[in-house]
């Protein structure tokens, strides 16, 4: 079943994506990991802390995931990042990569604890959205697409949804204006390339 691996990395200060080791290092586990999986990994950065990144990448299984995981070659990247980035989280959730447009300038993406959190989430925002007279957690321009997901571990029941936005223009409002329902976990996200060095 293809899979969805999306990951926050936290940057340690003073790094950043432009950053000349961080950058190159980016490039080659960009390459290695498009290469082993078959899917481009795309990057995309915290619309609030310059200092988080997220990873959004397709599998042909969480298996074929767990290998590359596994693999010398990912150990060896994995010890390369360790003085420039901590992993904070690695999902993988059962949605299928291509369903995401390749141009996509950004997502909002909700994390509830289960379905019914989520229904309960878009209920509220829809409300307060009328209410308010205001989009709820999708940032300006119009958004193409909602797809969800939901995480393959078993011990888990969280769900996702990413809010796909071709024209996007976050401002720091989106995420604290979305999080106030207090439902779910809100990430704005914007599309970025990594620089070469």
């Amino acid at each position: 079943m293809p899979i969805i691996e999306f990951a926050s990395l936290e940057l340690i200060p003073p790094y950043s994506l432009e950053s000349v080791p961080l950058s190159k290092l980016f490039h080659r586990l960009s390459s290695r990991q498009a290469a082993y999986s078959g899917y481009p990994l795309i990057f995309f950065a915290d619309t609030i802390s310059p200092f988080i990144l997220y990873t959004v990448s397709g599998w042909h299984s969480v298996e074929a995931n767990l290998t590359w995981i596994a693999s010398e070659e990912n150990g060896e990247l994995l010890r390369s990042f360790e003085p420039f980035l901590k992993v904070k989280t690695l999902v993988h959730l059962n949605m299928d990569f291509d369903d995401i447009p390749r141009g996509c300038k950004g997502m909002v993406c909700v994390k509830c604890n289960n379905f019914n959190d989520l229904r309960e989430y878009i209920e509220v925002e829809e409300t307060r959205g009328e209410e308010d007279g205001e989009a709820s957690s999708e940032g300006s321009g119009p958004a193409s697409l909602t797809l969800f997901g939901q995480d393959v571990d078993p011990l888990s029941d969280a769900v996702y949804r990413f809010t796909v936005c071709e024209n996007i223009a976050f401002d720091n409002s989106v995420q604290p204006r979305a999080r106030r329902n207090g439902l779910g976990e809100v990430i704005a996200m914007r599309r970025v390339t990594v620089p070469r060095s």
